[in-house]
């Protein structure tokens, strides 16, 4: 189809004019989206290397269980923290406002988060 004859579809019928650029639909969230999963997952790695390195010890792997369990106890702290943070913060539903993390009302509007 010619750009001529679109033009005068479209002039024609306004319904039926087609926007050259196609919306790209969301991908549908996976667990992996989810802001706890990697603190879930630090933490089972640093009770894991905590389990090797104190608890049982493993003579062969010593020092690298206990490096590994101070370094993955403090990344899971940290990135708990970060997900309670993001999992507290919302967007108003009736005006989109950004509230902060120890709102219950929107400062905004007065609107509940949903």
């Amino acid at each position: 189809m010619s750009g001529d004859e679109r033009e005068q579809r479209d002039a024609v019928d306004p319904a039926a004019a087609k926007p050259d650029v196609v919306e790209e639909e969301e991908a549908p969230s996976t667990p992996f989206d989810h802001p706890f999963f990697l603190p879930v997952v630090l933490w089972g790695f640093a009770i894991w290397f905590f389990w090797d390195a104190w608890i049982v010890p493993m003579e062969e792997h010593l020092k690298f269980n206990q490096y590994g369990s101070v370094i993955l106890m403090v990344a899971a702290v940290y990135y708990t923290v970060h997900a309670l943070r993001e999992r507290r913060a919302w967007d108003c539903p009736q005006c989109g406002e950004k509230n902060p993390h120890d709102s219950s009302l929107c400062g905004k509007c007065g609107g509940a988060p949903a």
